[in-house]
């Protein structure tokens, strides 16, 4: 006894279970391409952090180094700290922080407290952007 339909009553049946299939697959593909965007706003986010650190440490080492040299004047420092690490569209090559103009170095009693600022620009970020607080201590006697 046979129990499978006609075969005119099959016809297109193997059509349905192919665009099933294939639209399984789609959303299985845009899964991933969502995965890799994440991944690709998490490095970018990541490297500019890294960059954001190295730029608080060699702040740190132009304080040391005027420091060392005299009195301490950190308006000079930080100036030129700034200049270093903001974005130039002249300079594509050089490391730098799209927005770190807004960066700063403060100065006190034995203490300097350096802020990075920069604007991730891919994200949506709050409106004064993204900061990195660095403390760096001091002797008392080099601040001017």
């Amino acid at each position: 006894m046979e129990t499978s339909l006609p075969l005119h009553l099959q016809r297109g049946f193997s059509l349905i279970e192919a665009l099933v299939a294939l639209l399984v697959l789609s959303v299985g593909l845009l899964g991933l391409a969502a995965l890799q965007l994440s991944a690709l706003k998490g490095a970018h986010s990541a490297y500019q952090r890294t960059l954001a650190s190295i730029a608080a440490r060699d702040a740190e080492e132009r304080l040391w180094m005027a420091a060392a040299a005299g009195p301490l004047q950190a308006g000079a420092v930080g100036s030129a700290w700034r200049r270093q690490w903001s974005a130039d569209a002249d300079a594509p090559d050089l490391a730098a922080l799209p927005g770190a103009g807004d960066s700063r170095i403060t100065c006190s009693t034995g203490q300097c407290a350096i802020t990075v600022a920069w604007s991730e620009g891919r994200f949506r970020e709050p409106e004064e952007g993204t900061t990195f607080d660095y403390v760096v201590d001091l002797p008392p006697e080099v601040m001017k």
